[in-house]
């Protein structure tokens, strides 16, 4: 089983940047990190990170074959990813990898 964390916010609510600091937390601990998503919403949590941190983001962009828990996975805005994300999401499941993902509130029913 795998260990989701999700932030929910409306935009403009620091999404990316929550995302961004699960990044450097990750990457503090010698963590593998992948990002799982589109090209497009990578170059922003890509952008992000650099800003704040000063440095070149550690992600990688996709999954290698070579998997194990040790590994972290960051998708920003989960729902407009589905599509890139859907061939992903039972290899992290299986493996029990962190995987950190955004969702705009509005994407939630209360």
């Amino acid at each position: 089983m795998s260990n989701i964390k999700i932030f929910r916010a409306n935009r403009g609510e620091g999404k990316t940047k929550w995302l961004a600091e699960r990044v450097n937390e990750c990457a503090s601990a010698g963590r593998k990190l992948y990002y799982v998503g589109g090209e497009l919403t990578f170059d922003g949590l890509k952008r992000v990170y650099e800003s704040i941190y000063h440095e070149r983001c550690p992600v990688k962009f996709g999954i290698g074959d070579d998997v194990d828990r040790d590994y972290c996975f960051f998708t920003d805005e989960f729902i407009d990813n589905t599509r890139a994300i859907v061939k992903f999401k039972p290899f992290i499941v299986e493996h029990g990898c962190d995987w950190y993902i955004t969702m705009s509130k509005e994407d939630f029913v209360n």
